[in-house]
């Protein structure tokens, strides 16, 4: 496959900038990504405005303008420690994880659904450093897999996705996955993880989230069911700067005798109000900076 040469500089710089936030110690390698941070926040005043406006439209008119620059500012900062966590991810060990992430409560959930012998659907939004979770279950002897999809820069997906891969997570090509081989795996013990929180691009299930309608993906709810596995929310959040705690949510588990697409349904609301919540008691931990806002309406073609 042939590269285009902007793409081939795209992947090029990246591997430049990147290359000391691998080596450097992390609390330096977050130093330096925070001032990143804070000059890209300087210079990009809709996407500000835009991410303000959407923290107003889900907690409401009444919160202070100072705790709304608060929640966009750490959201965003959070992203790019986000970036720094998975250029790292080759020379992470597994002592220096147990270091900095608490595990207990969701260890315990994962220790539950390995000694059961049967996979789930890990459902984890957008929180804290959602990639260091995938390192977190696969410490906890679950085998992980996910979907990835394809983007314009190949060599740029490629990067990230060896990096996902470098703690033993499998990556599945979205166009060529298909359903027998995920509900196979789900059925054979596997943990799929899919992130819930966005927007489907395509017709999908309109459920109740932050306060309107969000069109979402129905995959996650009926991968559990056809493969008869709970749905497990979770998510992650960043304390301070260096210290990650992993929280699991109340399992969501299919009700064979409901009607298969009410069931579908269901499973999805009942995951998505409990990372409502979340969101709600904790906005800086999301990423509030999507182009892919959540509560867009859906995309029609005139």
């Amino acid at each position: 496959m042939s590269h285009t040469v902007q793409h081939k500089l795209e992947y090029g710089l990246v591997r430049f900038l990147t290359l000391p936030l691998r080596y450097l110690p992390y609390r330096c390698a977050l130093v330096v990504a925070c001032g990143f941070a804070a000059t890209a926040f300087a210079v990009m005043p809709r996407r500000r405005a835009t991410a303000i406006a959407r923290v107003r439209e889900v907690l409401g008119a009444e919160i202070s303008t100072r705790e709304v620059q608060r929640i966009v500012w750490i959201s965003w900062r959070n992203i790019v420690f986000n970036l720094v966590d998975l250029v790292r991810f080759p020379r992470m060990t597994e002592e220096w994880l147990q270091r900095v992430m608490n595990l207990d409560d969701a260890g315990r959930a994962l220790a539950s659904v390995r000694t059961e012998g049967k996979g789930a659907v890990l459902a984890l939004p957008h929180t804290g450093s959602w990639e260091l979770a995938a390192a977190g279950a696969v410490l906890h002897g679950m085998k992980l897999f996910s979907i990835a999809a394809d983007q314009r820069n190949r060599l740029l997906t490629d990067y990230i996705n060896t990096l996902r891969m470098s703690h033993g997570m499998t990556l599945l090509n979205r166009g060529r996955a298909n359903l027998r081989d995920i509900v196979r795996r789900l059925k054979s013990g596997d943990l799929f993880a899919i992130l819930p929180d966005l927007r489907q691009r395509t017709e999908g299930l309109h459920v109740s989230f932050l306060g309107g309608e969000a069109n979402v993906g129905a995959g996650m709810a009926t991968f559990a069911r056809v493969a008869k596995v709970p749905i497990l929310p979770c998510y992650m959040t960043r304390e301070g700067w260096i210290r990650h705690r992993f929280h699991m949510l109340t399992p969501v588990i299919p009700d064979p005798n409901c009607d298969k697409r009410e069931d579908i349904r269901r499973m999805t609301q009942a995951v998505l109000s409990q990372l409502d919540a979340v969101i709600r008691a904790q906005p800086e931990q999301w990423f509030w900076h999507n182009r892919r806002w959540v509560l867009e309406p859906l995309e029609t073609n005139h």
